[in-house]
């Protein structure tokens, strides 16, 4: 299930981001004094000359080289190396989920077992007092992507309904979407003729972005208003007019989706267009109609 790094990071700023927020909150937890590690590692300075990293630091540090990974062999020797240190990094053990089976229903109960585990871990007071803005409390951000990547797996598995109910529940844990799952989820609402639920979710991120653009305009083509779909193409052409070539059949989609995009560039497009195909499966009337509108 390997597709890139950048499944696993949104950005190389988010791994620092973590890991000094790490760093800071270990060092705010009474412990004994050690002696320091001597280590070349850059991460290092982060500590304190009085404070030798712990296990459960070296299993992050782990976890994200893991992470950074492009080579699946490697991420999943770093995850299962910070195992051994920390068998309760999520992380590493959602990482060795990925890796480990072959199966899809394999991977999907792997991951399963890692999502319960956060769980258990963060425990239901937690639950309860962070509800909102998961995102934002670093200890949550592991268990948020083990839910992104099993709502992947089931995504891949072809049990939308599975995928689409996490990609809800973890907007509810964090309305703010910092891991943008509303884009996958918008799509296969509707693939799966969820157009009232698609429509509410675009209602509530009204933003121009190519994803959510192209997006409207499928809504109103399926909810059979030609006029508003007309309207709501103009404004997709605007966020992204190289995505109408990707989904007109003009321009062939790349093999490997691009790790990395600009919003208005073609690499957006890509993107975009990749995750419209089952979308576009299921209303193949409305691709002949998008060929049909000149500009």
């Amino acid at each position: 299930m390997w597709e890139s790094a950048g499944r696993f990071w949104n950005s190389s700023h988010e791994k620092a981001s973590e890991f000094t927020m790490a760093i800071r909150q270990n060092k705010q937890q009474p412990k004994q004094r050690q002696t320091p590690a001597k280590s070349n590692n850059a991460r290092q300075s982060l500590f304190d000359e009085d404070d030798a990293p712990t296990p459960k630091d070296r299993a992050r540090e782990l976890a994200y080289d893991a992470m950074e990974s492009y080579n699946p062999k490697e991420a999943l020797r770093f995850a299962r190396a910070a195992l051994k240190l920390d068998p309760d990094n999520l992380d590493a053990l959602r990482i060795e989920a990925n890796f480990g089976p072959t199966r899809a229903a394999f991977v999907i109960d792997a991951l399963k077992q890692v999502v319960r585990r956060g769980e258990e871990l963060l425990g239901k007071e937690f639950f309860r007092q962070n509800h909102g803005h998961f995102w934002l409390v670093f200890e949550t951000r592991p268990y948020m992507r083990a839910l992104a990547d099993l709502s992947q797996a089931y995504q891949h598995a072809g049990r939308y309904s599975e995928a689409i109910e996490i990609l809800q529940r973890i907007l509810h844990l964090n309305p703010n979407d910092n891991q943008g799952v509303r884009y996958p989820l918008v799509v296969m609402l509707l693939a799966t003729q969820r157009l009232e639920e698609a429509r509410q979710l675009l209602d509530k991120y009204h933003e121009h972005t190519a994803m959510m653009s192209w997006a409207r305009v499928l809504e109103r083509y399926a909810s059979r208003d030609l006029g508003g779909a007309k309207r709501e193409l103009k404004t997709a052409r605007e966020s992204n007019a190289y995505v109408e070539s990707y989904l007109t059949g003009r321009k062939k989609l790349p093999a490997m989706e691009p790790d990395y995009y600009s919003p208005g560039a073609e690499s957006e497009a890509e993107v975009c267009a990749i995750e419209f195909q089952d979308a576009s499966r299921r209303y193949p009337e409305w691709l002949q109609w998008l060929r049909l509108q000149v500009i």
